[in-house]
């Protein structure tokens, strides 16, 4: 299966916003794909890529990424991103006992929707998700602040990705994920340029909005089999370990030289590591 094969759908949420899912084809169970604040579910082409056709897999573009509508100002919590993955379940009749992936703020959407539904999933991967005790909800300022100076509008998709390649943390990222981000998480304008679909002053919102609150706390409730990833450049492992006390059923492993966008650097590296996880029960 190559990352050119999925079918693009949209549903309207609980809220009545509608929501973008792309749907790749595949002969085994259903996995469902959530990906990290600021990007989009088509960033994970090479990690889909990667898992060979193994899975049926439905990737959601969260609300206000890729082409998902953006929420009223005061939506931008992960804790509703949770309910949105529940509400694609739902919508498209997919049962319960599914696997999961969710990386950062998709792992915080898993672990929300886990807390509501505690049947929906029988096994997840979840990396470096963004689900943290109370003194640190509120680390997300330095985030938000950055997203804000963040360049939305380029002259070409040319120059947006020379940009985006000459530093961290895009240069890190195998090169069709950053195609994908620049196909699927920007378009072109009327002036000739080409514009983030996410703009940072929004993306800004995602991350003064972030976490879920009261989530870090009921880790215990989580009895789903759960394999946490992160990268040994990570700055995000202290919570893992945090992660892994709570969680009832846990494993932790860390991925030599990866940062917190491992999925989007060594995606066959995740892949080898999530069919091993996921197909061992």
């Amino acid at each position: 299966m190559s990352s050119t094969d999925p079918t693009q759908h949209f549903f309207k949420n609980r809220d009545g916003l509608q929501l973008s899912v792309w749907e790749f084809p595949g002969d085994g169970p259903v996995l469902t794909l959530g990906h990290c604040t600021g990007t989009c579910a088509r960033c994970l082409d090479p990690l889909i890529a990667a898992l060979e056709g193994r899975y049926h897999i439905y990737a959601i573009d969260c609300r206000g990424h890729g082409a998902s509508e953006m929420p009223p100002p005061d939506a931008c919590d992960m804790t509703s991103s949770g309910h949105d993955l529940l509400d694609m379940i739902d919508h498209f009749d997919l049962g319960e006992g599914l696997l999961g992936m969710g990386h950062s703020g998709g792992g915080a959407h898993i672990i929300a929707a886990l807390l509501e539904r505690p049947q929906a999933y029988r096994r997840v991967v979840l990396v470096d998700p963004i689900v943290m005790p109370p003194p640190l909800i509120g680390g997300g300022a330095a985030l938000a602040e950055g997203a804000r100076r963040r360049r939305n509008e380029f002259e070409s998709l040319e120059i947006a990705r020379e940009r985006f390649i000459s530093k961290p943390p895009k240069s890190l990222w195998h090169s069709a994920a950053v195609d994908a981000y620049l196909q699927f998480g920007m378009h072109a304008t009327d002036k000739g340029t080409v514009d983030l679909n996410l703009h940072g002053e929004d993306e800004a919102r995602f991350y003064d909005q972030g976490g879920t609150p009261g989530a870090f706390e009921r880790l215990g409730e989580i009895a789903t089999p759960t394999l946490l990833l992160s990268g040994t450049e990570s700055y995000f492992i202290p919570v893992i370990n945090m992660q892994h006390e709570g969680l009832q059923d846990a494993q932790t492993h860390i991925m030599e030289g990866g940062s917190h966008f491992v999925p989007l650097e060594q995606p066959e590296e995740v892949a080898r590591l999530m069919k091993d996880f996921l197909e061992r029960a």
